[in-house]
């Protein structure tokens, strides 16, 4: 335990000079270092992309299913949101993880690739979203949001349910995310939803919506 709050310290410090230890710490026989590891090394200051990419590509074949997830939303944070392409060996092992045998992996896969802006995720994301396979909570709120950002069209219907059915009075129903996707889709009722909350009395709705308003695009607010 003490090893692993090592290497968590190490991956937050962000010193390049850890490298060699923490790629030791990557092929350790434990996966709990393997995670640890594979966490810091993605996150070090400095370190070349080259690097950055072979962890990722090694822990994404892990035998372990939580280092395998681990990776695949380590390279959402590192390569997805970035301007320059995701590089295309991790885009296709990603690719072969949509059949994972655990949905978690596989779910992680999609939402790296559509943040790629690969067709490939699109069949799962769309389970997702129609609640046809269960995500955690915070990924299923990324893919929720996600299908609107890729134009998914065909899930206005799911994404209507979980933002104004009565559902979401009793559950979460990602409806704050899926306001947004519609909204990002030219959604009149949500983009109305969004500057009705911005001009609220309520501070907490008012900064929702701003959030809201910023991620869907929605023009003529402030």
């Amino acid at each position: 335990e003490l090893r692993q709050l090592t290497i968590t310290a190490l991956g937050e410090i962000g010193d390049a000079r850890a490298l060699p230890r923490l790629l030791r710490a990557a092929e350790d026989d434990r996966p709990s270092m393997r995670y640890q590891a594979t966490i810091a090394l993605a996150r070090l200051r400095d370190e070349d992309a080259d690097t950055r990419l072979k962890v990722l590509l090694r822990a994404s074949s892990d035998d372990d299913f939580n280092v395998r997830y681990i990776a695949m939303r380590l390279a959402e944070e590192q390569f997805a949101k970035e301007e320059a392409p995701a590089p295309e060996r991790l885009r296709l092992r990603a690719s072969a993880l949509l059949d994972d045998e655990e949905p978690d992996v596989a779910i992680a896969a999609a939402i790296f690739l559509g943040h790629a802006g690969d067709d490939r995720a699109k069949a799962l994301l769309r389970r997702v979203v129609r609640g046809e396979i269960p995500a955690q909570r915070e990924d299923e709120r990324e893919a929720v949001e996600l299908v609107g950002a890729l134009g998914m069209e065909d899930l206005v219907p799911d994404l209507e349910r979980r933002a104004f059915g009565v559902g979401r009075h009793v559950r979460d129903t990602c409806a704050f995310h899926a306001i947004i996707a519609l909204a990002r889709m030219g959604h009149q009722r949500a983009i109305e939803s969004i500057r009705r909350d911005l001009a609220s009395k309520s501070e907490k709705r008012r900064e929702a919506a701003t959030v809201a308003a910023e991620r869907a695009h929605v023009r003529g607010t402030t």
